[in-house]
């Protein structure tokens, strides 16, 4: 008697549990499921012809300097050249609103002004006093020809350029990339791909990779005045590994690594794992999932997925109850890890 209750009251917990189990799960095949196409997570574009065509004519515009003159700004140190006239002829400093001072004419304005129309607006100013003169300026040092370099180079800062100076040299002049301490390693952090040039307030197609690393002269341009270079930094993009693996952690993204190279960097998968994994991507209050054939990419059937910046690799114990119950409590009430601002501890009994 005392047997058959038993495996009636059993039997009555197993029918709830799977009750109230079948009541608060999705439905986990409703996820987008990629097994053979690595094109399905990772967004690719490809470049037709016109477009190769017309990104190389935009490169070639900003590399002529055809129309492109020094202007004269504050700060600037001017030879001012009065021919007959020796006396009158010394170096000046440009003042801080525009003005250099001319003897006998007083404060003449020549900032933002070339050369040759700075030298004809002194001529003007100093033909009441002297006849015919003949006036040539000349710049003795540049001082307000700046560019600024800030994110992850190693001395962010507004930095003189002389004519001539190109990305990979402000880049060598700023020290070249920053460097953090990572997981008891010493890491270059800038990301090149993902840096931005401003000119005019603008942002140019530039390949900062190209640039820097090839020295192609075409993305490797000059630079000019009041341009604005922004290095991006890697440790806004941290990736995070969960579930059936070794050892669960977080780690720096770049675009080489996929899936295996990840599940290696954690020192291997449980024999609990299940055969398919989770990628969550996006917005923790908009996330996009996608299930991976995860056995296939381990037994070579299907292509290594490479991972985008942020990303979470979740690998779910053996079956679908464990993923089930973290997209359920987690997922839908915010609750997913910032992998940026918060260093992951995670249980090896996951």
């Amino acid at each position: 008697m005392d047997l058959k209750i038993f495996l009636f009251v059993v039997f009555s917990f197993s029918l709830t549990g799977c009750m109230d189990w079948q009541r608060i799960t999705y439905d986990y095949d409703n996820f987008n499921k990629i097994e053979k196409h690595e094109n399905a997570i990772v967004e690719i574009k490809k470049i037709t012809p016109e477009e190769k065509e017309a990104h190389l004519k935009y490169l070639l515009e900003l590399s002529d300097d055809k129309n492109y003159q020094y202007t004269i700004g504050a700060g600037d140190v001017l030879q001012v050249n009065v021919y007959n006239h020796a006396d009158m002829s010394s170096q000046m400093t440009v003042t801080p609103d525009g003005y250099i001072g001319i003897m006998f004419a007083g404060q003449v304005k020549v900032s933002d002004l070339n050369l040759k129309d700075a030298s004809q607006k002194v001529q003007e100013a100093l033909k009441v006093y002297i006849k015919n003169p003949v006036v040539a300026i000349l710049p003795a040092a540049i001082h307000s020809i700046t560019v600024t370099v800030v994110g992850g180079i190693r001395e962010s800062g507004i930095y003189d350029v002389s004519s001539g100076m190109r990305i990979s040299d402000i880049y060598a002049k700023a020290g070249g990339p920053a460097t953090r301490l990572f997981d008891g390693k010493v890491l270059e952090i800038t990301d090149l791909p993902n840096s931005i040039f401003f000119r005019d307030g603008k942002p140019l197609q530039i390949d900062f990779s190209a640039a820097i690393n090839r020295c192609d002269p075409l993305n490797n341009i000059k630079l000019r005045k009041n341009d604005y270079l922004f290095f991006a930094t890697r440790t806004d993009k941290i990736i995070g590994v969960i579930g059936q693996v070794n050892n669960p952690q977080q780690a720096l993204w770049n675009p080489s690594l996929g899936v295996l190279e990840l599940i290696a960097k954690c020192g291997g998968l449980k024999e609990t794992y299940w055969k398919y994994a989770l990628i969550i991507r996006g917005d923790i209050n908009d996330p996009i999932l996608c299930k991976l054939d995860l056995d296939g990419i381990l037994q070579g059937r299907c292509q290594n997925v490479h991972l985008k910046a942020g990303d979470v690799l979740y690998i779910p114990r053996d079956g679908l109850s464990e993923g089930n119950v973290f997209i359920r409590k987690l997922l839908p009430l915010g609750q997913l890890f910032n992998l940026i601002s918060m260093p992951l501890t995670w249980n090896n009994n996951n």
